[in-house]
């Protein structure tokens, strides 16, 4: 098997205010060396979404490569809701997780001339990882060997629901599942990320209560948007875990049957949406048929 090796580490959906005076990756680059040289040097810049951008650093103590997401703190909205994935993700301890190891508050005090001197931002250093799913499923018209991908395909699977179960049974909602939210390790390894807009699940006499939670971050990114499970989009007052089973069969069914155009993609997703489901004929393996139709 041969892939395109271009590297598109990009988290999406839990994007923050930018505004005209946001800097550039260049600046950004050099605000952020200023503050880690010490203990990081930074190999380069490798994504940038709503949210902010993504630095591969080196650790100068462990040799370590890692993922620098930083994200600007335009308003207290931001804080918050950075504050909230950082709390999420420190609490969960799973391999099919991205692992999280600290996070820290950057103020611009002069030390970069070319940016806004009221500039701040968060450091979240996470572990590295070589792609995302929307990679592998880009790369999959790669395999030679249709056995072989099928295989991987469901190793995949088999990882991406091991990790959402133990989210869910964590009790935490992640809302974004995607597959630029999911990652891969150098190995191959399943790593779920971007617990940006995720939610702690109340239990009250065993039923689900969170309250109205509508998030217009959610329809602002297109990205997210088309992944999103209808009862979010229409902002119902509550709903459950379930609304990241819906996210999965829209995963598995893009894994299996690859669109060829975004329109395409898009047109499909909103027949889904609109109950007007259509899995394509034939449609192997079967069991993937029928865990969809469970799903959507």
């Amino acid at each position: 098997m041969t892939t395109d090796n271009s590297n598109s580490y990009t988290w999406e959906g839990s994007g923050c205010s930018e505004d005209s005076h946001s800097p550039t990756d260049t600046q950004l680059t050099e605000f952020l060396s200023s503050d880690i040289q010490k203990h990081f040097e930074i190999v380069e810049h490798i994504g940038k979404g709503a949210y902010g951008s993504v630095f591969e650093i080196k650790s100068k103590t462990d040799k370590k490569v890692y993922a620098l997401k930083v994200v600007p703190l335009s308003s207290d909205k931001d804080k918050e809701r950075m504050s909230r994935e950082v709390e999420v993700l420190a609490q969960l301890q799973h391999p099919n997780i991205v692992r999280y190891h600290t996070s820290w508050h950057l103020k611009n005090e002069g030390n970069c001339t070319e940016i806004d001197p009221n500039f701040q931002c968060l450091c979240i250093q996470v572990e590295y990882c070589d792609q995302t799913l929307k990679d592998f499923i880009e790369n999959m018209s790669y395999y030679d060997d249709q056995n072989e991908l099928e295989i991987e395909r469901r190793r995949i699977l088999g990882e991406i629901l091991d990790g959402v179960k133990y989210i869910h049974e964590e009790n935490i909602m992640h809302r974004d599942l995607t597959p630029r939210n999911i990652f891969l390790s150098k190995s191959g390894t399943v790593k779920i990320g971007d617990f940006g807009i995720a939610r702690t699940v109340y239990l009250t006499d065993g039923i689900t209560a969170i309250g109205t939670i509508y998030d217009e971050n959610l329809t602002s990114s297109f990205g997210t948007k088309l992944y999103c499970a209808p009862e979010v989009l229409n902002c119902d007052n509550s709903y459950d875990n379930r609304v990241d089973l819906y996210n999965l069969g829209l995963i598995i069914f893009e894994m299996w049957y690859p669109f060829q155009t975004q329109m395409e993609k898009s047109k499909s997703f909103d027949d889904i949406k609109s109950l007007s489901i259509k899995i394509p004929d034939p449609f192997e393996p079967e069991v993937i048929k029928e865990i969809l139709i469970g799903l959507l």
